[in-house]
């Protein structure tokens, strides 16, 4: 693999995490192979040091929930990734939220169905320690090429709301 094909994911939390590293191997995989880190773009700095660690030529992408967050935050991680040329940034926007993308992408209407769960956080602990999230994911009828591809043009985050951004992040 060339220099031209590193991927960098800043995801929000260990949800995006885990979704993305099992949907980036085997044979179903989806999303290109990349580096996951979970640092909420829009909640926290990349700092100088770790950006300077990332190698030239890299894609990074920013994965991050619409529903709240910092434009002033998410604009400093802008500046500081090109300040060290890293200037292939792609935005992949939850809208609103991690949770909703998934039940939006699936058969279920609320995000408690999956894992009859009672709240956001229950579901969370649930989903990160699955064993199979690809299997639990194809019994509620995931559909991945619904899954992050909503851009909601409002909002603080909307400049940086570009619909296809997912195909940029998407297996060939």
């Amino acid at each position: 693999m060339g220099n031209n094909n590193l991927i960098q994911y800043f995801v929000e939390g260990e949800c995006e995490e885990k979704f993305i590293n099992v949907f980036k191997t085997g044979s179903d995989a989806f999303l290109k192979a990349g580096k996951v880190e979970v640092l909420n773009p829009v909640n926290k700095i990349i700092t100088e040091a770790r950006a300077r660690t990332i190698k030239q030529n890299t894609t990074v992408v920013l994965v991050y929930d619409i529903d709240k967050g910092n434009i002033d935050v998410l604009l400093s991680n802008i500046k500081t990734l090109k300040n060290h040329s890293l200037t292939k940034i792609i935005h992949i926007q939850s809208v609103m939220n991690f949770e909703d993308e998934i039940v939006r992408s699936t058969s279920i209407n609320s995000i408690d169905e999956m894992f009859s769960t009672k709240g956001v956080e229950n579901f969370k602990e649930k989903f990160i320690g699955h064993k199979n999230i690809k299997s639990k994911l194809e019994k509620v009828k995931f559909d991945n090429s619904i899954f992050w591809s909503k851009v909601y043009r409002n909002g603080q985050f909307k400049d940086f709301a570009i619909k296809g951004s997912i195909k940029n992040i998407r297996k060939e």
